[in-house]
């Protein structure tokens, strides 16, 4: 299954049934404006469901399912609830799936378009899903010319600038903030971060990152203190910053009534409505925030199960915590075991982003801490995951 693309290889129980049954090829990315047939089973009935439209663009967009950015086909054939997972067919070859449509605009859907899938398919070859390649660089547009001249660029250059570098990804340690990547596999980068991928047709520079599998190598072109370097770097199972979560429970830990968890997209949705507008600004800056080392999870306090051990403290809920009794902390299991440690520190201090402070009495916890779960029915002060600590 790959959540990041929305898709997943089903194997039948009984692989007889597909005995004698024709299938259908998998076909090449469709040009703009081709014509194409969604199949699927939408609500309002119970057969099979057809509806024709066009291509409209082919571009990089944010897969709802996983909020990653990755190619995609927008058509304007009519689909619905139910009719993700459908093939999208022309001249009698899938080129897509039916996965989204916008909600808010009239017969404007996506696809997962045929490269896609087949780079799924690809990575599965050795019965192990690997993910799709990410190099840990951000960057920020040059279509400024006072931000190109600043850096030295002339005028027959162009590329797209690294603002940050993601701690222990393939860049790290080899490109830095205020490189300029000029080219993508040999492919010119524009001041907008884009590069051609057809003819007259261009998408996000990461386009050709994601051509490549876990363990290939990019190469790229980057200007480097007035002067071109090439540089190759190997895309490897590196840690990623933590985003949206699938098919797990979620993690949470509870000291003193007070509830801890990895702030997450699970977490932002929770609140109605769009998440990147009701959820409170700090958590949201904080999720844009990039980590300082690797394996950083940014700690939430997400509840206060009110005890008098705890009295005061439920305005502190949604502060991100950032040390533990002067330490800091990397992430929840860092947090559990700073506290859980042996000390003659008769109190556990907390110190939020925004510098409060939480104090608690130890010899307390350690005697409310039963009642406190009994009272809230909560049979466990902790998330199966973190069992082990």
């Amino acid at each position: 299954m790959s959540h990041e693309a929305d898709l997943a290889l089903i194997t039948p129980a009984e692989a007889s049934v597909l005995n004698g049954v024709p299938y259908l090829q998998i076909g090449d990315l469709p040009e703009a404006q081709q014509k194409i047939t969604v199949y699927g089973f939408p609500e309002g009935g119970e057969t099979l469901s057809t509806t024709t439209g066009v291509i409209s663009r082919i571009e990089h967009q944010i897969y709802i399912h996983s909020f990653q950015d990755l190619l995609a086909a927008q058509i304007d054939a009519a689909i619905n609830t139910g009719n993700s997972g459908g093939p999208v067919i022309l001249e009698n070859k899938i080129v897509g799936i039916a996965m989204q449509l916008r909600k808010e605009s009239e017969n404007i859907g996506y696809m997962v378009p045929a490269p896609i899938i087949k780079n799924l398919l690809v990575d599965l070859d050795d019965g192990n899903y690997d993910g799709f390649p990410k190099t840990g660089m951000k960057l920020q547009k040059m279509e400024n010319q006072s931000l190109k001249e600043m850096y030295g660029l002339k005028d027959n250059q162009s590329g797209a600038l690294i603002i940050d570098i993601l701690p222990g990804s393939p860049a790290s340690g080899n490109l830095f903030p205020g490189d300029i990547i000029l080219s993508m596999d040999g492919h010119p980068v524009a001041d907008d971060g884009t590069v051609e991928f057809r003819p007259k047709e261009r998408t996000d520079v990461s386009y050709y990152i994601q051509q490549h599998q876990i363990g290939e190598a990019v190469s790229m072109k980057i200007f480097r203190e007035g002067r071109e370097k090439s540089i190759e770097l190997t895309l490897n199972k590196s840690w990623r910053k933590p985003m949206i979560r699938h098919d797990v429970r979620p993690t949470y830990y509870i000291y003193g009534g007070l509830v801890f968890c990895p702030l997450t997209i699970n977490y932002l949705m929770t609140w109605d409505g769009d998440w990147r507008t009701e959820a409170p600004p700090n958590l949201i800056n904080a999720f844009y925030e990039t980590p300082s080392e690797q394996g950083e999870e940014f700690v939430i306090l997400t509840k206060v199960l009110s005890s008098e051990i705890n009295n005061g403290y439920e305005d502190f809920i949604d502060e991100r915590i950032v040390e533990v009794n002067g330490k800091k902390i990397l992430n929840l299991r860092d947090l559990i075991q700073i506290i859980e440690s042996e000390t003659d520190d008769p109190y556990v201090v907390f110190k939020t982003k925004r510098g409060k402070i939480l104090a608690l009495n130890r010899e307390e916890v350690k005697q409310e801490q039963d009642e406190i779960l009994k009272t809230y029915h909560i049979s466990s002060d902790r998330s199966l995951d973190l069992k082990a600590i």
